[in-house]
């Protein structure tokens, strides 16, 4: 079992950017403008899982921690409560006032108890993971990687370039049941997702990205609906 330890801010992979060309199908969303929505959460090429940016509405989730347990096992049978945040909203006040004040009138998700934010690393991999407990678990699993290793010969984004996922998904979350699921990776470009997994309510899908300070990662990104 790898040992759990707090995710610094700046370690974190965040802007994760497609290597590329993106069909437009591929962002799965009508929204005209990237707000910090449980849609744009959800849909769309982004792998990484932005914090919930909300006033702080308490402690430790101890439901949404059972559930992750429950789902995944694994390094989320650990007692994570030293890592996880509660918030009122995705949005934080200031983006909320600045909408309005641009004379937006925009409905913010409100979540049924409060929306989670989670963050820890597990040897070489973060994880980054917000939901709302009894409604969704959207989870990020990444590793940073060499430009080399993240391009190959003439700029073509290289597969799995830090090894096979499934083992490592197997570690982090020995529940995930992947023989469950249908392989349509073949169904998008491989600069986009070089595993794309599917079964009802729940998501699996990676590739390689460029996260906004210029660093190069591979990520995964787990999602489950209720």
């Amino acid at each position: 079992m790898q040992r759990i330890k707090p995710l610094l801010p700046a370690e974190r992979f965040d802007q994760d950017m497609v290597i590329g060309l993106v069909p437009l199908a591929e962002e799965g969303t009508t929204a005209a403008m990237p707000l910090p929505t449980v849609e744009r959460l959800l849909r769309g090429t982004r792998l990484t899982v932005p914090a919930p940016r909300g006033e702080v509405a308490g402690q430790a989730s101890s439901k949404a921690l059972r559930e992750l347990e429950r789902e995944f096992g694994g390094w989320f049978a650990e007692d994570l409560s030293a890592h996880v945040s509660l918030h009122r909203s995705l949005a934080s006040a200031e983006e909320r006032e600045g909408y309005r004040r641009a004379g937006m009138s925009i409905t913010w998700d409100e979540p049924r108890d409060a929306f989670y934010g989670l963050a820890f690393t597990a040897g070489d991999w973060q994880v980054q993971a917000a939901g709302d407990a009894g409604v969704f678990h959207c989870v990020f699993l990444g590793r940073g990687t060499s430009a080399d290793h993240a391009i190959g010969e003439g700029g073509h984004v290289q597969r799995h370039p830090v090894g096979p996922i499934a083992p490592v998904l197997r570690e982090a979350m020995p529940r995930l049941d992947l023989g469950r699921y249908r392989d349509r990776t073949a169904s998008h470009p491989s600069n986009v997702f070089d595993l794309y997994l599917e079964r009802r309510g729940s998501l699996v899908k990676a590739g390689v990205r460029l996260a906004g300070d210029g660093r190069y990662f591979y990520g995964a990104r787990i999602q489950i609906e209720y």
